[in-house]
């Protein structure tokens, strides 16, 4: 009897609205950047004192033992690999950064979404809150030069791979039967403002990762045939109409993308080869979390003078790839971790959209829309250094959740959240 009225209680606890509404803020405020925006919440460290609270209800809820699940794991060594860069990196401040921000997104993130995200309806609720927030930074993007509102959200190429993370859950909420047509609609609205955030940010990087993330969409569309049966009528007034919809020198831009002798081009490929110099001469552990700028110039100084670029050492700059970054900071061990988490994402993907007896429909779309934001977001990142940035680590959280999700709506409901999220994580 102690027993099960002790579950009773961890399952109340877990269900707890006012953690949920404290991890829809903390979302809102992470992608709005409205701390940046209006000063005096920036002043009262508003963001802080809601993660604060929020961990502290998460840890409360009973859901701590999924801390000992395979993707926490993962994180917790990816986050301790960061702290050990303190003891040899020349940037101590940088590699304990990087560290404190992988726990917060464990503690803030995987935690209380497995806490709160419990049901379809939150999941939904939680979507929602998410897409509206990354919304706010596309129109911000549009009116502000391509340039996010603040945070990691600044840069033109961050932003658009953000914005791209989004836009496949707001087309699955525009095509959901179970929305009303408000809804559906103004998901439509949402998904075609952070198509236009794309465009204004001008990232090359960005139209990379979006062309990806529509060739997934496509291929795991149940509609091939009428898509293409679409596009074959709009391919003439596309043709003639879209290029004067675009901005100005945009289409000019996006080919600069195969322009051999393009400076920006040239300047990442030869970072790229510094830190695969890195790399080499520091493979086990790399030369530390967020370290890249602050050892580049001692790579490049082995280099011959004539085969510095443009005559002048790169202190200062990051390699501008997140898979170069884990191999020139995190060194093998940190790169089998990173690639440990995308590969479970990946899966997690592929898994909430499969098809099967039972399986809800929303959810099966909401399943294609994760893969293709996993997929946009690999691809993006290919040519930013978004490694520490919170898209990414709420990603994997989020594939956990939905794998839980789809493992309930298919099979008998666990007894508890504390028992059973650890087995559901192995899942994902």
């Amino acid at each position: 009897m102690a027993t099960t009225y002790a579950r009773r209680k961890v399952e109340a606890a877990a269900s707890g609205q006012g953690g949920f509404v404290l991890l829809i803020i903390y979302f809102i405020l992470e992608y709005t950047r409205l701390p940046t925006v209006i000063t005096p919440l920036g002043v009262i460290r508003v963001q802080f004192i809601v993660l604060i609270l929020l961990v502290i209800a998460a840890l409360r809820s009973g859901a701590a033992p999924t801390l000992k699940s395979t993707t926490a794991r993962l994180m917790m060594g990816f986050a301790f690999l960061c702290a050990l860069g303190v003891f040899y990196a020349p940037n101590t401040r940088a590699a304990f950064n990087a560290s404190m921000n992988v726990l917060t997104f464990l503690f803030a993130g995987l935690l209380p979404m497995l806490a709160y995200v419990h049901n379809e309806e939150r999941l939904r609720g939680f979507l929602k809150a998410w897409v509206f927030s990354i919304g706010f930074s596309a129109g911000w993007a549009v009116l502000h030069a391509g340039t996010g509102p603040g945070g990691f959200l600044t840069d033109e190429n961050d932003c658009a791979m953000v914005l791209i993370v989004a836009m496949p859950f707001a087309v699955a909420f525009a095509t959901s039967k179970k929305e009303t047509a408000f809804m559906r609609w103004t998901m439509r609205g949402v998904a075609l403002l952070l198509f236009a955030g794309v465009i204004a940010t001008f990232s090359r990087g960005g139209f990379l990762g979006l062309i990806a993330a529509m060739g997934v969409a496509f291929l795991l569309s149940k509609k091939k045939a009428r898509i293409v049966g679409i596009l074959m009528l709009l391919a003439v007034p596309i043709a003639i109409v879209g290029p004067s919809m675009l901005p100005d020198k945009y289409v000019t831009e996006m080919e600069t993308i195969t322009d051999t002798t393009d400076t920006t081009r040239n300047n990442r490929i030869y970072l790229w080869g510094l830190a695969w110099m890195m790399y080499e001469q520091n493979p086990v552990a790399g030369v530390g979390a967020g370290n890249f700028p602050w050892t580049v110039h001692l790579y490049e100084a082995q280099l011959p003078p004539e085969k510095v670029f443009r005559g002048r050492y790169s202190g200062g700059f990051w390699c501008h790839s997140i898979y170069f970054t884990s191999l020139s900071e995190l060194g093998t061990i940190g790169t089998l971790l990173f690639l440990a988490l995308l590969w479970r994402s990946i899966k997690a993907g592929v898994t909430v959209a499969r098809e099967g007896p039972g399986v809800d429909d929303d959810m099966r779309k909401f399943g294609t829309a994760y893969l293709t934001s996993i997929v946009g977001f690999a691809v993006s990142g290919a040519f930013i250094s978004v490694l520490y940035y919170p898209p990414f680590w709420h990603l994997i959280a989020l594939g956990v959740v939905m794998v839980g999700l789809r493992v309930r709506e298919t099979a008998p409901a666990p007894e508890t959240v504390a028992n059973e999220s650890p087995r559901l994580l192995k899942r994902a």
